[in-house]
């Protein structure tokens, strides 16, 4: 809730119905059955224009591959986003 404060709630509820669109595109066009869990993790962790830019790149290099060779790209391209914003994307076991 630090955020809604921060940027209003408006801007944090339109924030929070596109970083919805992206997951479901993710979900959509690019799991391919295994990464669901990591598909939420990195749209509540990534900025929306990370995002959008991670998907852009994906949507222009994937083109032909099988979903899962799409998949891996897609996470690789998250993952590399993330590092370059020092943002950890691990999954803990319980």
């Amino acid at each position: 809730m630090a955020k809604a404060k921060e940027i209003g709630i408006e801007a944090y509820l339109a924030e929070q119905r596109a970083k919805k669109g992206i997951l479901n595109r993710l979900l959509e066009e690019y799991d391919d059955g295994g990464r669901d869990v990591f598909f939420c993790l990195a749209v509540n962790m990534l900025s929306v224009d990370d995002l959008r830019a991670v998907l852009v790149k994906a949507d222009q290099e994937t083109v032909g591959m099988a979903k899962h060779e799409k998949a891996v790209f897609i996470e690789g391209q998250l993952r590399e986003c993330a590092d370059r914003s020092n943002i950890p994307l691990v999954l803990w076991k319980w």
